[in-house]
């Protein structure tokens, strides 16, 4: 089974379609700011072509959480199917492949919110809580993989001088995820850059955005 786990996407859907021609992966896994919702959710329905790949989608700040909190849920045990081979994955949702449980967990802050405006483009709903932790807690007991928009506090990130970044109460609620599951292997967006690391007994990777350098990596398992 070919698995594939890809960066921030900002909405550029045609060349996640090109990929998916070229690569023909079973199984994509995004880490957020994907921007399948955004200012309107009808815009985008039919701009990404599966074919026979399944793709999971989080959130992640970039998105209109009014939109998927109506329509997906903040919190859920099992990814939504959107379209056809298209799957949401609220807070605290998992995906099970070849006996290891995947968690997802979207959100994060966004560092350019002053020159955004409140509801039309930006959402305070994009911050991860500690009531978020707590869904998580009660209802998923194992967790093998992480896919997330930002990462704990725990992964080194500040070297590259992040400070909006580094600040993000969401990167605490990550914390608790990992003091929590401790999970193999962790994977996230956000940060616009590859970076990768082992915290103790976790491999973590952050990927690109779209297009950059290193935006998608292939998952074994």
């Amino acid at each position: 089974m070919k698995v594939v786990v890809i960066g921030d996407l900002h909405g550029e859907f045609e060349r996640l379609n090109v990929f998916i021609d070229q690569e023909h992966p079973d199984i994509i896994l995004q880490c957020g700011d994907n921007a399948y919702y955004w200012k309107d959710d009808k815009e985008n329905i039919g701009a990404i072509k599966p074919q026979n790949t399944k793709i999971y989608l989080i959130p992640g700040n970039h998105e209109n959480w009014d939109i998927i909190e109506e329509k997906i849920g903040r919190y859920g045990k099992e990814p939504i199917e959107i379209e056809h081979n298209i799957f949401m994955c609220p807070i605290g949702s998992t995906l099970e492949i070849n006996g290891r449980v995947i968690l997802f967990v979207g959100g994060a802050d966004s560092i350019d919110k002053q020159y955004r405006i409140w509801k039309r483009n930006w959402w305070e709903q994009e911050l991860l809580k500690y009531e978020d932790f707590k869904y998580i807690e009660n209802n998923v007991k194992k967790v093998d993989i992480v896919i997330s928009h930002t990462c704990p506090e725990y992964f080194e990130m500040n070297r590259f001088s992040m400070t909006d970044r580094l600040r993000d109460p969401s990167r605490q609620i990550l914390n608790f995820v990992y003091e929590l599951y401790q999970p193999k292997l962790w994977y996230f967006g956000h940060w616009h850059m590859y970076k990768y690391g082992r915290y103790y007994d976790t491999d973590w990777v952050g990927l690109n955005m779209i297009d950059e350098g290193n935006w998608y990596r292939y998952l074994i398992i």
